[in-house]
């Protein structure tokens, strides 16, 4: 259903931000089938409003964005600035298996030897996070055995129950037919005795 929330609490911080979430396709996690809950948040404008070429390359690990080059476009540039965060959560039932946020910052340069205004991807931010790929193998194995466990108790609980039950019924039964073919049989030989016994009858060998 819709309406379902993701908190996140900055790691040594005290104040929580929560997000809601929509449910998204059908995933597996190591043969685990999960449901995939998205959400996309506006960080809104967290750049200065005027960037050098030294400041883009460190935002982009050292790699000028395509179209900038020191010679021809040696800035400072004036930025308006973007950010969305797009947060992924798989889940099973309650339980997450798996979550990660990851942003995508982009800015519109004019200035510094542009021609015209150009928009630039700058990655993501530095508080992007996600669980780590060992807790997320960890967990899905975790929630297959609980399954499994929940089968065998669900077996051994009702279905075994049931299986002894129909075979006591069965047993049951059978022994009705036999007490009731047994009658039967006893009756009709009774019913031959009586016949040759009867003055007159001539007892047949």
């Amino acid at each position: 259903p819709h309406g379902r929330e993701l908190t996140v609490v900055p790691q040594g911080g005290s104040t929580a931000h929560s997000i809601v979430l929509i449910p998204g396709d059908d995933q597996t996690v190591d043969g685990l089938p999960v449901q995939v809950w998205q959400a996309s948040e506006a960080a809104g404008a967290d750049g200065a409003p005027e960037v050098s070429l030294n400041q883009l390359l460190s935002m982009t690990g050292g790699r000028l964005p395509v179209g900038l080059a020191a010679g021809r476009t040696p800035g400072p540039f004036q930025g308006q600035w973007s950010t969305i965060t797009e947060y992924t959560v798989l889940a099973r039932g309650d339980c997450v298996v798996s979550a990660h946020a990851t942003s995508n910052r982009t800015a519109i340069l004019t200035g510094g030897g542009l021609t015209g205004a150009k928009t630039v991807s700058l990655g993501g931010l530095t508080t992007d996070w996600s669980t780590s790929a060992a807790d997320d193998h960890s967990t899905a194995a975790e929630i297959v055995a609980s399954d499994r466990n929940r089968g065998e108790r669900q077996l051994w609980n009702v279905w075994l129950p049931l299986v002894i039950a129909g075979f006591a019924l069965a047993c049951a039964l059978s022994a009705i037919a036999s007490v009731r073919v047994d009658r039967r049989q006893t009756d009709e030989r009774k019913s031959i005795e009586g016949e040759s016994h009867r003055p007159g009858s001539v007892p047949v060998s």
